[in-house]
């Protein structure tokens, strides 16, 4: 569906990013004193936001189907005592705000109309829909950080959408947070290892 419209608007942003990342790299590098870790979590969580705005969800292959895990899991931790608000004749319920949102294909042309999807209200409406996932990671500690974002959304009453973003917000912090450890732990090449990482 692509047809050229935003890429006057995604060339500046690309340009802005190099900029700002040359800007912190730059500051990051004069700070002798400042451990490469931290250097590491600063430049991953703003490359990490700034893909996450530019890409929203549901633009990469299978995800809708990693949401829905990620979803299934948040719901029991939510109702752990009454599968009636998780399951109705075995398929998962999700709130019919959330069913929109995660059935909502863009292309990079539609960016802008799925944004602006932020500020609808949250329809709770419990709505049935098939819990069959091809994922293959069968560990539910795999998808537990994305329905730690999850939850915190549902708790605040927000739409669907922002579900899918602390969905992916929450993932990014503690993969951030994993390899800020082993950058720690390294015995050595710690900056490749950051490049790497990057």
């Amino acid at each position: 569906e692509y047809r050229g419209k935003s890429s006057k608007l995604l060339i500046l942003i690309f340009v802005a990013v190099l900029l700002l990342e040359a800007a912190v790299i730059f500051v990051l590098c004069s700070k002798k004193s400042l451990p490469l870790q931290y250097s590491f979590a600063i430049l991953a969580i703003l490359l990490g936001l700034f893909i996450n705005i530019v890409f929203p969800p549901l633009g990469v292959p299978d995800e809708k189907l990693h949401f829905k895990q990620s979803y299934e899991i948040a719901s029991n931790i939510l109702h752990p005592f009454d599968k009636t608000k998780v399951y109705e004749n075995d398929r998962l319920l999700i709130r019919a705000t959330d069913y929109d949102s995660i059935y909502y294909l863009h292309s990079a042309a539609s960016i802008a109309g799925w944004y602006e999807g932020l500020w609808d209200k949250a329809d709770k409406t419990p709505v049935p829909i098939d819990t069959g996932v091809t994922v293959t990671s069968s560990g539910k500690y795999a998808y537990f950080f994305g329905a730690v974002g999850i939850i915190f959304a549902r708790v605040l009453g927000m739409n669907g959408h922002w579900l899918l973003l602390f969905g992916r917000f929450f993932n990014m912090a503690a993969c951030v947070t994993i390899i800020c450890f082993a950058i720690k732990m390294a015995p050595m090449k710690k900056s490749l290892f950051m490049l790497i990482a990057l």
